[in-house]
């Protein structure tokens, strides 16, 4: 990632895992603000009235508080509803002080009709450009009976200086949401494009990967009928039951994706503790590096404070924590794979590392799309390819966020943090 990337990152977020509304509204609140500086430098210099000077400055503050709130806090509904009212009342106001519709600023107000009508939907916005169309007659109204020194400028250069240059500073602004809508859609049209075709493959893939459990488990189950050897046997039914916990977690993968997607999965909240879920993890995966003739992988577990007994949904953060060390044994030869746990600023932050095989910087940015694989020389084929899309979405109705650092060729840490919720005892 570059440095400019970075920087547009922790400001307005990642646009590829950002909410296409919440982007668009934190972009929004955080230009609007600047220009509205901007604009209000601009009305100090040409020297017309004070009124627009103490709008603009006034507006500027209260929308890069609205910038902050959306950036940084879940919300997402008030601030957008106070913006768009904030914006139609401050155009108001800047266009009743300045000169009215003998001023520039009616034709602002117009445009602001085409962005109610992209960042609301459904009731709302029936609701919204009601308020915006009753507005426009409370407007008419006003400007047909306001009295003639109200649309007077100085003189007719002033008033030139002033539509033109006004002109020029609102038409930047809206050019730019203009082009950020623009870059929105785009990006939404080739992510459903991309979606479409990863989902084709996936379906075509989806036989292969039931077939192969399920012809194991027919096949050796008919073996086992009529065998007789009991070391036979015995490697038979563990072929069984492999194919058998194979096909399992692909289907509850799936019905787990079904449910993020349709909104229906639900996080149970409880206390536990930290140090014997790791425990547990640390059985479980010691076992499965022998299963898969990997012992000699060193498997690290790393807690600096001991414990911690948190407040969250245990089975799902299980889920997250498999998920990444499946694919640190799958993608890991030789070396180690450690796991962490530690407190950070209000946060716990959870660590997978491995010493495998990497991830390329193409791949990275598609690491968390559904029914992505890649398939890396010496590795097997084995997974559906929506393992890490299932983690990124959990994480996230956990209030978290996940990341990764990867050398290709010299493995892979990946990060995820959630916050010390309300219950928690540290």
């Amino acid at each position: 990632m570059t440095r400019f990337r970075s920087l547009m990152v922790s400001v307005l977020g990642d646009i590829d895992k950002t909410n296409s509304d919440r982007y668009f509204v934190t972009v929004t609140c955080l230009v609007t603000s600047f220009f509205l500086m901007f604009l209000c430098y601009f009305h100090l210099i040409i020297n017309l009235k004070i009124a627009p000077v103490i709008i603009a400055g006034s507006s500027s503050i209260l929308i890069l508080c609205l910038y902050f709130l959306v950036r940084f806090t879940n919300y997402l509904y008030i601030p957008k509803l106070l913006l768009t009212v904030l914006g139609l009342l401050m155009l108001d106001l800047t266009w009743y002080s300045k000169f009215l519709s003998n001023g520039p600023v009616l034709f602002f107000i117009l445009i602001m009709g085409a962005l109610i009508l992209w960042v609301w939907e459904g009731k709302s916005l029936a609701i919204l450009l009601a308020l915006y169309f009753l507005n426009i007659a409370i407007l008419f109204v006003i400007d047909y009976n306001a009295p003639d020194y109200l649309f007077r400028y100085p003189d007719n250069k002033i008033r030139s200086i002033d539509i033109f240059l006004s002109f020029l500073f609102y038409s930047s602004l809206m050019i730019f949401l203009l082009y950020v809508i623009k870059k929105d859609f785009i990006r939404q049209k080739e992510r459903a494009i991309r979606a479409d075709k990863l989902k084709s493959a996936f379906l075509s893939n989806m036989s292969h990967e039931i077939r192969t459990p399920m012809n194991a488990i027919v096949g050796f189950s008919e073996l086992l009928e009529n065998e007789n050897d009991y070391v036979k046997r015995h490697q038979y039914i563990n072929i069984i039951k492999n194919s058998g916990s194979n096909l399992l977690k692909l289907i509850n993968d799936i019905i787990d994706l079904s449910k993020i997607e349709a909104g229906d999965l639900q996080l149970n909240y409880s206390n536990f503790s930290i140090h014997e879920l790791f425990t547990e993890i640390t059985e479980i995966y010691t076992l499965e590096l022998l299963r898969r003739e990997k012992s000699d992988i060193k498997l690290n577990c790393y807690l600096p404070d001991g414990d911690y007994v948190i407040y969250s949904d245990l089975i799902r953060l299980k889920q997250v924590l498999f998920n990444l060390l499946n694919n640190s044994v799958k993608f890991t030869a030789r070396g180690s794979i450690t796991f962490s746990c530690e407190k950070k600023r209000g946060e716990l932050l959870f660590s997978v590392s491995d010493t495998g095989t990497g991830i390329p910087e193409d791949d990275q940015k598609r690491i968390f799309e559904r029914f992505s694989k890649f398939n890396y020389e010496g590795m097997n084929n084995e997974g559906s390819g929506i393992g890490l899309s299932i983690v990124e979405k959990v994480i996230g109705m956990l209030n978290g966020k996940i990341w990764l650092n990867s050398v290709e060729g010299a493995g892979t840490t990946f990060y995820f943090s959630i916050p010390v919720m309300t219950g928690t005892r540290i």
